[in-house]
Order: C-alpha cells, then structure tokens, then sequence
C-alpha cells in the first residue's frame, strides 16, 4: 500500500499527539513539521517530537 506523505502544522503539545498518532498508522508517514518559532527551525523530527 502507498503511504500518505503528511506534514505537521505547528510543533507544540497538540503537533507532538498528532505525530504520535500518525506514526501508529502504516498508511501514513511524517515527511516534515512547521512551527512559527525560529528557533525549531532545522531540528530533526525525531529531537522534536520526543
């Protein structure tokens, strides 16, 4: 099957529970996160969403 390619929109408490939530599913993979905050810029995925 093809996964769904989904980019997170805003990186703080709700970002972090839906990219929880996305990882549960085998349809869908994270290929990118934005947030408003400079200083997020740039951070791996995985730092981010620990």
């Amino acid at each position: 099957m093809k996964k769904i390619k989904v980019i997170i929109y805003g990186c703080g408490v709700m970002g972090r529970k839906i990219a929880e939530a996305i990882q549960s599913k085998n349809s869908l993979v994270i290929v990118g996160a934005v947030d408003i905050l400079p200083e997020l810029t740039g951070l791996d995925l995985g730092q981010l969403f620990e």
